[in-house]
């Protein structure tokens, strides 16, 4: 199992093997997001441009004309870059660009867009983390390139989308917003029901189905997603938890292995002036 640490824009990347408790590789690099393409293929991303190279070695693959936020269609044969509102498609394979989702006018600065495929890659969900764009998330066919759907939480406290993840049927996607979580219905494009009513950055999925798990300050909540009730709570040390609106900088990250019997987390908050 590799773990990814981005280090805000300049910082350091580790991957840890499984079972170590130091990192076996450790890159300085400039980044905006990265996601593994392949067991030995990593595409990195910073605000102007994607390079893909080799995993473990760091070789130079090939160098993509856009930066941003990344996002791997599951079998990795086509490679997401969104920024400014902007979605670009791309062959890895070739280094081709394929398509381009123009879901929001190009704003003056650049904000954090979520990105999520359905598990037969065919749907994508893009959302952006912007007060101008409100709680939406867009429903987009990368096959045809064609937007499907939008779908708004109505709700006055839910102004912008923290992030995004498709259950593995397709049926549904977990959506955290500043003020709650939410499940919404891709097929119907309708809110099916409010989980929660305080935000999360973290999401991670069973690949069952039947767990999902929620990190946040100090906390992850773990539900059954039959019927939506808690099933887990795993409580951090709140002595270094911050106080007031910044605390909402800082959340549990948090992932399920594929087996399903374990679940990854920090072991502590992180220190108060780290972002």
């Amino acid at each position: 199992m590799g773990l990814v640490t981005l280090g805000g824009l300049v910082g350091v990347m580790m991957f840890w093997a499984s079972r170590e408790e130091q990192p076996v590789y450790v890159w300085n690099v400039v980044s905006r997001s990265a996601t593994f393409l392949s067991a030995n293929r990593l595409a990195i991303a910073d605000d102007q441009r994607t390079i893909i190279v080799s995993f473990p070695t760091y070789q130079l693959i090939r160098e993509l004309p856009a930066g941003g936020y990344l996002a791997a269609s599951p079998d990795g044969l086509l490679l997401i870059v969104g920024a400014w509102g902007t979605v670009h498609l791309f062959d890895p394979e070739r280094g081709d660009r394929i398509g381009t989702l123009d879901c929001w006018s190009h704003g003056e600065n650049l904000y954090p867009i979520h990105l999520s495929f359905s598990p037969n890659g065919y749907i994508l969900a893009v959302a952006e983390s912007h007060h101008n764009r409100g709680p939406v998330v867009q429903l987009w066919d990368v096959v045809r390139q064609m937007q499907i759907g939008t779908v708004r939480i109505d709700e006055p406290d839910a102004t912008v989308v923290k992030a995004l993840a498709f259950s593995p049927d397709g049926r549904l996607v977990v959506s955290t917003y500043s003020e709650g979580v939410w499940l919404v219905n891709t097929a119907q494009q309708t809110v099916v029901r409010k989980i929660q009513s305080w935000p999360n950055e973290y999401i991670a999925l069973r690949r069952d189905g039947s767990r999902v798990s929620l990190g946040e300050i100090a906390l992850v909540r773990t539900f059954d997603t039959n019927t939506w009730q808690v099933m887990h709570e795993q409580h951090f040390d709140q002595q270094s938890k911050p106080s007031g609106s910044i605390s909402r900088l800082f959340s549990m990250p948090v992932a399920i292995s594929p087996d399903g019997k374990w679940l990854a987390t920090p072991n502590r908050m992180p220190p108060r002036d780290s972002f």
